[in-house]
Parts: C-alpha cells; structure tokens; sequence
C-alpha cells in the first residue's frame, strides 16, 4: 500500500529513484489506481547504504515521498467528480454579473463587459471540446466560503482527455498578496490533449476592482514543454504577436514572466522556481510588473490576447489529434504532466494560498500522472 511503501521509504528500505515507479492513473470511471511500474524493493544489504544519509536528509526524502502518495490520495478524492465533503453542485454562474452597486458607472460597464466575454469563452471553449471529443459530458462542482465562492467545471474524451474551467469570485483575502476589492472574476482554462505533439494549455484571466478606486486586470497564456511542433509554436507565437503590435505593446518582459516566473517577492508572489510549470514562452505572463489596469486599451488587448491564443490552440489540437506518436513523444508528455503537478503542489501561489484544492485538483491536475 502506498502508507507501507512510504513508511519502508522513510526506514532507508527503498530507494529514491524508485519511487518514480509508480504512476496516479485515472480509470474509465475516474478511480485512481496506484500500480508499479519498474520499482523494486533494495536489498536488505542497502539498508545499511541508505543509513549513511544523516538524519535531515532522511527526513526531507521521507517527506517528499509521504507528499507524493498524499497526493495521489487526494486526486481521488477531488478529481472523481460529482459531490464532495463541503461542495455543492451548482449550474454554471459565468454569467452572472454579481453586486455591482459599489463600482462607478465606468467600472460596472466593464464588469458587464466582462462577464459577456467570459460567457462566450466558455461556450467556445466547452463547444469546441464537445465538438473534438463527440461528447457533451460535463461535472461541476461548486465551494461558497467566507472568502468567495469558486466553480469548477470539467469535460473528458478521446481528443481533449481532460478540460478544465474554474471561475473564483474573491469575498476576501485568503493570501498576503491579495487585497480587499469590490468585485473580481478569475476565469481559468487548463485543457489536457491526449496527443503528445501538443503541450497543455494554461489561460487565466482576471480583473479586479478595489474600494481606493484603482484596478488591474491580468493573466496567463501559454502551453507547457512536450512534443510539441515548432511550426505549432510559431503559430501561436505569431498569432498573439498580431495582438501585441495591435496595441503597441511590447511581447519581451510578458514572455520573460511565462518563462521565468514572478521574480519580484515584494509582494509575496515570488515563484518556486524549483518546481515551476515549464512553458514555451510563446505566449505571456501579464502578471509581470507593472500590473495593467482597467482601461479600454488594457481592457481590449488582454480579451483580444486570450481570445486569439485559446481559438488558435484548438485549431492545433484539431489538426494534430489523430497523428501518430512516438515513445518519445509519449515519455515528453509524462515529463510534462508530472510537471504540472508539482508546479501545482509546490510553485504556484495561488493553489497553494487561493483556490480551494477541491477545486483547482479537480479542474486542473492531468489525467495522469507518472513519478
């Protein structure tokens, strides 16, 4: 079991580079099933090997292994879909607009705008998932808390084997970084192909208004490292170029973020570079400083931006589907989608500090994941 493997693990009985055979497989029916893949157990003679390390070393080995069955654990739980401990099941609230009596007449016109954008988002996004995978399927799940309220939707199948939205709606600072505000919406989309030759997406945007007056409207855009294509990266690359030179706005230090992450910690955001999501850095982190706000230039371009680069990605994935692929292609996808878990786990600080992880595990984790 996975508490005997860790606890042997932890007595200097297994080795650590055996602990990535094992691979967190989500069945037919979402059950997850642990299953050895080319692990073995170390001779009783390695023990006394293994001993050498000193006690700290052991401890932080041990830790990491107990975090990863933990983990595995915890998939179930939150990636099975249907009703969970503290949830409900809810229909879909993109569309509705909220309490808007706190904004001026300008900012409550972009948040309708918003929320209309946002609605045709996810009809283009759960549409054209339908429309790849001849499955219309859906689960959702729904968490209100005294700090917000976050939904999450996901379809599975053939061609798209897992897409995921989730929508937060922030009531109250759960993290330092954050700060009080009027209104916000959160949208994410993390789209998981079957084929290799295309990365999965990561696209989030996110406009907020505060009680000083002052906004920001920002986001992600990218595809994380497989067996993608470079005429596919040059694709993307140029599409969302067009919208960079539409608005006059220069692609480097957003591109740079989506590569390297935050790198400013003044307020707190700084990512864990150790672990963080390996993108190709076609696209744009528009978290980079200084924080765009809510103007109609600013407001246009990052609509435009998310737009051009979700609908050009479906396009690849539609082209690409039904190619063959090749072990290596396979063994790049398995790097990546372990990847994204311990991004997901370790790096990024608003799974860590923001999103419940009943929400973002079941919207975002891969189907499966190897380690």
């Amino acid at each position: 079991s996975c508490a005997t493997v860790a606890s042997e693990f932890r007595n200097g009985m297994t080795e650590p580079g055996h602990s990535k055979g094992f691979m967190c497989r989500m069945d037919s029916v979402n059950a997850l099933q642990m299953r050895p893949q080319s692990g073995r157990q170390v001779q009783h003679s390695d023990r006394s090997r293994a001993s050498e390390m000193n006690r700290p070393q052991m401890f932080r080995l041990g830790l990491v292994y107990i975090l990863a069955c933990a983990m595995t654990n915890g998939v179930q739980a939150a990636d099975t879909g249907g009703q969970s401990e503290g949830s409900v099941l809810q229909s879909d609230v993109v569309t509705d607009l909220g309490d808007v009596s706190m904004l001026s007449d300008r900012h409550r016109n972009f948040a309708r705008r918003f929320v209309e954008f946002l609605t045709q988002m996810d009809a283009f996004y759960f549409g054209g998932t339908e429309n790849l995978n001849q499955n219309g399927a859906t689960e959702t799940r729904s968490i209100t808390n005294e700090y917000g309220a976050y939904h999450a939707k996901v379809a599975r199948g053939n061609v798209i084997e897992k897409a995921g939205r989730s929508l937060n709606i922030t009531d109250k600072p759960t993290a330092w970084f954050q700060k009080d505000s009027d209104w916000s919406r959160y949208y994410l989309l993390d789209s998981h192909p079957k084929t290799p030759r295309v990365g999965m997406l990561h696209a989030a945007i996110v406009m907020k208004f505060f009680p000083d007056g002052s906004s920001t409207i920002a986001g992600f855009l990218d595809i994380l490292k497989s067996a993608n294509q470079p005429e596919d990266l040059r694709l993307l690359e140029q599409s969302i170029g067009e919208v960079y030179e539409k608005y006059d706005i220069d692609p480097q230090p957003y591109r740079h973020t989506s590569c390297m992450g935050i790198e400013d910690d003044s307020d707190g955001m700084e990512t864990n570079k150790r672990f963080r999501r390996k993108s190709e850095c076609v696209g744009g982190s528009f978290y980079a400083r200084p924080l765009f706000e809510v103007n109609e230039r600013n407001f246009a371009f990052m609509l435009e931006a998310y737009e051009t680069f979700v609908r050009t990605y479906f396009d690849i994935i539609e082209r690409r589907a039904d190619e063959p692929v090749s072990a290596e292609d396979l063994k790049a996808q398995d790097a990546m989608r372990r990847n994204w878990l311990e991004d997901r786990f370790f790096s990024d600080p608003f799974t860590q500090n923001v999103t419940p992880y009943e929400i973002w595990s079941f919207m975002s984790l891969p189907p499966n994941v190897k380690f």
